[in-house]
């Protein structure tokens, strides 16, 4: 079993942690379809899939701290109010909001091309930086959009939105 067998050994982990045959299981992954497809193979049920919120924050916190940055170099009127958006960016997609986060990421996106069109050495490095980064998590958004939870709505029913504990002590 193990290695050689990886359906079985999961099928037969699952039965003793408590599975039992014809029960939907719910996956979180970091947005790999392999997990979700496995488990779906092992034991023949319907299996939800979600993003794990550690592995979606990851990749907020880079558009975040990129933004920050530019935000802070640029000095414009406009630098509050994109530093407010990038907050709210995060919040909405805790809370599921996908359309409302895609609207927010858009315009967070048109604000660094509108600052790499006007500037140059830093600046324009710097947005540069952040397109490409949100561009990353538009795409990795877009990709896993069915597995975007109500993540604040699960920890308050007590349910995991997060493998970090269990990828914690791996290693």
């Amino acid at each position: 079993m193990g290695a050689d067998h990886p359906i079985e050994h999961l099928r037969s982990s699952l039965k003793a942690a408590g599975w039992e045959d014809g029960v939907a299981v719910t996956v979180l992954s970091d947005g790999d379809p392999t997990l979700p497809q496995l488990v779906r193979n092992a034991t023949g049920a319907d299996v939800r899939h979600i993003l794990d919120w550690w592995h979606l924050s990851a990749r907020i916190r880079h558009v975040e701290t990129t933004f920050q940055t530019l935000a802070s170099h640029t000095g414009t009127e406009s630098s509050a109010e994109i530093a407010a958006l990038v907050e709210i960016l995060r919040w909405r997609i805790w809370h599921g909001q996908t359309d409302r986060a895609r609207d927010t990421h858009d315009v967070l996106f048109r604000f660094a091309m509108r600052v790499r069109e006007h500037t140059h050495g830093q600046s324009n490095d710097e947005a540069r930086s952040v397109a490409s980064r949100a561009m990353n998590l538009r795409t990795y958004l877009s990709h896993n959009l069915s597995a975007i939870a109500k993540y604040g709505r699960r920890r308050q029913q007590g349910k995991a939105v997060s493998t970090s504990r269990a990828e914690g002590l791996v290693n």
